[in-house]
């Protein structure tokens, strides 16, 4: 008896045993579907909704590679699944713009070189993307239009010079001999400089407000009249030019003068650099 009742009670525990193994086998599988189903799906939405999936940054100006002159202008949009709240513009990594909206107009100015221009924007959840653009602005130059480098001229020295620099704040410079003699605001520069005989240096430097310094000199020559008058018997005086390499006198002007010596005027005579005298 005892023996048939212990026999029940082991085939009865074993039964029960097997039901519950039955029901706990599938729990870790449904515990993983109803994470996937429940509080698991917030944090998959989150990794799907970066800035770069919910805002697209058009760039409209500069193109990527492009070279332009300074100061730049920038054009951009962004759209999104969200409004659009901030933009922002950055000139290698500076912020240079800003704008409330999904669009932004700015005038850029760089100096001359490579630069990386970066459009930022935000939505009105907090998500932002950016979008970078790489842009060249090339060196201004400096010209001297007049007088010719090795020119001989006579004094004063006009100067003509002008500069291709757009930046803001340009000026431009004159030294003669090392010396500082005027500086201008603007691209252009007219002027006479009155130099003495020999060889001279003239420089012209512009400057903008970001910094760029360029230059460009000329060398002049002013010779040196070598004149002499003559007073002739019938009191008349002639007027020469030494050759400075024979020595001999050419005559250069010829002028009649009352005999009065009160009424005599004597006119400064410079030699024809473009005719010589025979």
């Amino acid at each position: 008896m005892d023996r048939d009742w212990l026999a029940f009670s082991r085939s009865s525990f074993r039964s029960r045993s097997l039901r519950k193994l039955f029901w706990l086998a599938p729990l870790p599988l449904l515990l993983v579907l109803s994470g996937c189903m429940g509080g698991g799906g917030s944090k998959v939405e989150a990794s799907s909704s970066s800035a770069a999936d919910t805002i697209a940054i058009t760039i409209s100006s500069p193109s990527d590679g492009s070279t332009m002159q300074s100061p730049l202008a920038v054009s951009a949009q962004a759209t999104g699944t969200s409004a659009i709240t901030h933009m922002q513009v950055l000139l290698d990594s500076v912020k240079v713009a800003e704008t409330s909206s999904g669009n932004i107009q700015a005038s850029v100015v760089a100096a001359a070189g490579s630069h990386q221009l970066t459009v930022m924007a935000t939505d009105v959840n907090g998500a932002n993307a950016r979008k970078s653009v790489g842009v060249s602005v090339p060196k201004s130059s400096l010209s001297i239009s007049w007088p010719p480098d090795g020119a001989t001229l006579p004094s004063p020295v006009h100067l003509s010079a002008t500069s291709s620099d757009a930046q803001p704040g340009v000026s431009l410079g004159v030294q003669v001999d090392g010396q500082a003699l005027k500086t201008v605001n603007g691209n252009a520069l007219e002027m006479d400089i009155a130099v003495g005989f020999g060889g001279h240096a003239i420089t012209v430097s512009s400057s903008d407000s970001t910094g760029e310094k360029t230059s460009q000199a000329v060398s002049v020559s002013i010779p040196t009249p070598r004149n002499v008058l003559v007073m002739n018997d019938d009191s008349t005086v002639s007027s020469f030019l030494l050759d400075a390499n024979s020595g001999r006198l050419r005559p250069s002007f010829f002028m009649a003068l009352n005999s009065q010596p009160q009424s005599m005027a004597v006119m400064p005579i410079f030699p024809d650099l473009t005719n010589s005298v025979a």
